[in-house]
């Protein structure tokens, strides 16, 4: 799965890095830190998706975590979205679903320019003419 999304999120304009534990990918991170973090709940080994996320979450609180399991629990849900989770994803995943969680995410982090949320100014807008009441 990992190598799956990997590719499809390089197609789709993303630089990725994988790592195939908890450990290595705190590591990575703490190395390099990342402006998105996807990993599993369940990780089969001493550390789950939760620890990942507060290492993550200590090292950089504005890093965007997303967990995916195989295992829907909704008290795990909220659990994990009130502890910094961006989003908790039930498998089966499709890529293009996790791609449009992403760029959600990314875009409510990068706000557009100010001109572009207050509808009353025309000013400094690119088309002034799309302001204008009819």
């Amino acid at each position: 799965m990992c190598t799956l999304l990997s590719r499809y999120f390089t197609q789709n304009n993303y630089e990725t890095v994988v790592a195939d534990s908890a450990r290595a990918g705190i590591e990575k991170f703490k190395e390099q830190k990342f402006d998105i973090v996807l990993t599993d709940y369940y990780l089969g080994e001493e550390k789950d998706g939760k620890d990942v996320l507060n290492e993550i979450k200590k090292e950089d609180p504005s890093t965007i975590v997303l967990i995916i399991t195989a295992y829907p629990d909704i008290k795990k849900a909220i659990e994990l979205t009130t502890s910094g989770a961006y989003e908790y994803v039930e498998k089966p995943i499709i890529p293009a679903q996790i791609l449009s969680i992403i760029n959600k995410a990314v875009s409510s982090r990068n706000p557009p320019p100010e001109e572009f949320l207050n509808p009353s100014s025309s000013e400094g807008s690119r088309f002034p003419e799309a302001r204008k009441s009819y």
